[in-house]
């Protein structure tokens, strides 16, 4: 009696059994890399927004502690184009231009130029609350001294932003590291908050004096 031996190899049904656990992985594993991937990012963010805030501390020492404004004019117009963004003042004091794009905010990277607006915005801003020297010879907010901030360990500097320009406005902020955004406060440190705890938290204040906008003050700060 004649035995017959199977030959090496899968059965179409084997194959099909592998592929199928294959893709169940995959599919459970993919979305775990891309948090990992999305944490790396937003831990890369924060390192970036510890240099810019470093950097406000110490073109602040050298103004006889005024902050930096969001924008300056530098030549006569109506307009953004004849001023210079926060970002560009706040360089010599990084010498690091990428340090200014959020690593999970891709579409856009500054090019290291006068303004941070539309395609040249890297992702953060500067909370307006802290000085607005407006593009019409108006100062929407005057440029605070850091005295003039009495809780710094609360008040907010800068954050990721999700509008193109280089202010941040409260309903700016945007939740792009999986719900979360990245902050600096007036003290130095940074922290990763919750959107709707960026803002309706108790503990960030985004208006250290409380003053109103429009403020009549047309002194230009370098």
């Amino acid at each position: 009696m004649k035995s017959f031996r199977r030959d090496a190899g899968f059965t179409m049904i084997e194959l099909l059994v592998v592929i199928a656990i294959i893709a169940i992985l995959a599919a459970i594993l993919f979305p775990v890399f891309a948090q990992a991937r999305e944490k790396a990012r937003q831990t890369s963010c924060l390192s970036n927004l510890k240099q810019i805030n470093t950097a406000w501390q110490m073109y602040s020492q050298d103004y006889d502690e005024r902050v930096c404004p969001i924008w300056t004019r530098i030549e006569d117009g109506n307009g953004w184009q004849y001023g210079q963004n926060w970002p560009y003042l706040l360089l010599p004091y990084t010498a690091n231009a990428q340090i200014f794009t959020c690593p999970s905010y891709s579409d856009h990277n500054w090019d290291g130029g006068l303004l941070y607006r539309s395609s040249t915005n890297g992702g953060y801003g500067q909370n307006h609350y802290l000085g607005y020297p407006f593009r019409d010879g108006r100062t929407m907010y005057r440029v605070l001294s850091l005295a003039d901030i009495l809780e710094p360990a609360r008040t907010l500097v800068h954050g990721d932003t999700g509008r193109t320009n280089a202010v941040l406005y409260e309903s700016y902020v945007p939740n792009r590291h999986q719900g979360f955004c990245n902050v600096s406060f007036a003290d130095g440190h940074v922290k990763a908050f919750l959107q709707q705890n960026v803002l309706e938290g108790d503990y960030i204040i985004w208006n250290p004096t409380g003053a109103d906008s429009w403020y009549d003050e047309t002194i230009v700060y370098p």
